[in-house]
Formats: structure tokens, sequence, C-alpha cells
């Protein structure tokens, strides 16, 4: 005899574990985010001079909590599902975080590795061995980005391959509401960024976004292959533009969400809770997008070693921003449940 329940039990399990494993990637996404900040304070604490970026930490002991915590963080980004056009900016945001990692910021080895102009920061490098930048040393650091940017490549390119045909032929829900195709480039710009619109993405939105992704990370491997001195050069800085723009749109656009109420989520808070998430929102925005800014700006300009601690401010600034988004998401987003509520002799 079939148990007359079981459906509504398996329903409510189904959207219990959706809740709560977006929940736990969130919540993994701030632990992450202060686990790198806590190893990198303690690193540059036991230093005599400051470290001119947190990315050089990647030239210290530090150097495996930076990979581990960018490359977990990127996976974590694409595996939640957000809304509108939120979700293709969370995913580039997300496939490009290794490459922050893997690729590390150049000014240590400018000079000595690549006879390229610009300070030799050699005060927040212990490059091993002997202590100094060598043919043999600058070769193993070559290496060592070799190795994790070409299988890097290899991988990436097979699963955008795959995602472009699962969301080229996979079948749609007939519960959820999309947007309309069509109605021209301004229309759907005022739609998906001026309005906030979370409806689904039709087919072609989707598609779009997949081949726009694809065509940055066939760039980007064309500039590993023709170029490998400037990508070594200049990959860490586009890679953390790529990662940090993004992620200050999605900041604009769940302000947007909020602020006109477009999800249950948003409408289940108070205004006041309401508000205040609109303002934390539009605060890290506008933080990240000076940040983004300012730090290419100095970049370009050569103030980047180590005695231009405005870098590292700046720096601590994006990934302060970072950190509260999520913070701050982990509470808006808190969808209420959709299933049925239990009897009142119902023990939970």
């Amino acid at each position: 005899m079939s148990d007359p329940v079981g459906a509504d039990q398996d329903a409510a399990f189904a959207e219990d574990a959706a809740l709560i494993t977006y929940f736990y990637l969130r919540v993994g996404i701030i632990a992450l985010v202060a686990f790198l900040a806590v190893a990198v304070l303690r690193e540059n604490a036991s230093r005599a001079q400051t470290l001119s970026s947190i990315s050089a930490s990647w030239y210290t002991p530090v150097q495996s909590v930076f990979v581990a915590v960018l490359v977990a963080a990127g996976v974590s980004m694409i595996a939640i599902r957000a809304r509108g056009v939120q979700e293709p900016l969370l995913n580039v945001a997300g496939l490009f975080a290794p490459v922050v990692a893997f690729v590390p910021t150049p000014e240590p080895v400018k000079v000595p590795c690549f006879h390229l102009p610009g300070a030799a920061a050699a005060a927040e490098q212990l490059p091993p061995p002997g202590g100094r930048w060598d043919p043999a040393t600058c070769v193993a650091f070559v290496a060592r980005i070799d190795g994790a940017v070409v299988p890097y490549f290899w991988v990436g390119s097979v699963v955008l391959a795959a995602t472009l045909v699962y969301v080229a032929v996979r079948r749609r829900n007939p519960a959820l509401e999309y947007r309309p195709a069509g109605g021209g480039l301004m229309r759907w710009l005022r739609e998906r960024f001026l309005e906030g619109d979370v409806r689904e993405p039709t087919r072609g939105e989707e598609v779009a976004g997949v081949v726009v992704a694809g065509v940055v990370w066939v760039a980007a491997i064309v500039w590993y292959g023709v170029g490998r001195t400037s990508f070594m050069d200049g990959a860490h800085a586009i890679a953390a533009g790529a990662v940090f723009l993004p992620m200050a749109l999605v900041a604009f656009l769940a302000a947007q969400t909020v602020q006109r109420g477009s999800t249950a989520a948003a409408r289940s808070h108070g205004p006041r809770a309401r508000r205040w998430a609109v303002i934390a929102y539009r605060v890290v925005a506008l933080a990240m997008l000076l940040g983004i800014l300012a730090t290419g700006g100095m970049r370009l300009l050569g103030w980047t070693d180590d005695s231009h601690h405005w870098f590292w401010a700046l720096e601590w600034v994006l990934l302060l921003g970072f950190w509260v988004f999520w913070c701050v998401q982990t509470f808006e987003a808190s969808i209420p449940r959709l299933s049925r509520k239990p009897a009142r002799d119902q023990v939970i």
C-alpha cells in the first residue's frame, strides 16, 4: 500500500534541501573570505614591513590559503543560482576567481624574471631556494603557473561547451515566469538593469550569456598562447576586475530587486529591513566600483610596490565589500517555504 503523504514528503524535502544548500553555500563564502582575511592579517602582523597588497600574500606562507579560498569561492559562485542578469554575472565572477589565484600579482617578479619595468617589491616575498629570484627560481615560478592555468583552461573549455549544449536543449519549467523575447537592446537594458527584472531568462538570453563568457574565455587562452609573458604580467589584474566588476553589478541589481519587492524573499521582510538591505547593497556596489577604478589607476601609474600602502587599503575595501555583500545576501535571500504547514498534532 502506498504512503499517501509520500509525495508531499518528497516535495518538502526537496524544497528544504535546496534552501539549506543555498544557505550553506552563501555562509561558506562568508567563512572563506574571513579565513583569507585572518590568514593575511596574521602574516602581515609577523612582518617588519606591511604587504603591498593582499595578492602579495601569494609569495608568503599564506599562498595555500590564498589559492584555496579563491578556487572554492569561485566554484560556489558558479553553483549558486541567481535571478535574472545576476546569474551570468555571478558565473563570470566565479569563472575568473581561480585565475586570480593561479596567476599571482607580478610586482615581485617583473624585474628579476621578466625584465619588465616595475618595482622589485622584494620586501614581501621570500622565494625558495636561497631567498632570491635566480634563473632557476624564475623557471620554477613559471612552471607553477603553467601547471595550474593549462589544466584549468582545458577543463573550463569543456565545461563551457557542455553548458552551452545544456542551456540550448534543456526543458523549461512551465511554472516559472520567463521574460518574453524581443523588445530591442534599450528595452532589455532598462528592464534587466534599471528595473531589476528577475523573470527567468529566455533561451536566447541563456545561450548569449554562455557565448559571451566563452568568447572572453577563448580570448584569455589566445592571450596566454601568443604572449605568455604579457599574460603573466597582466592576467592577475584583469581577472580580478572580471571578479569584482560583475560583483558590483550584482550588488546594484540586488538593491533594485529588494527596493521593488520583486521576489518573495524581498517581500517577506519588513520595510525597515528592506531599506537597510538596499542601503547596504548600494554602498557595496559603490565601494567596489570605486575600488576597482582606484586600484586600476594605481596599477597604471605603477603605484603598487611596498612603498604605496594605499593599494593595500583599497584591496581591503574590495574584499570587505565582497564579504558584506554575501552577509547581506544570506539574510535578505532567506526564501520563505512554500510547502504546506504541518498539522497541529504533527511533531516536527
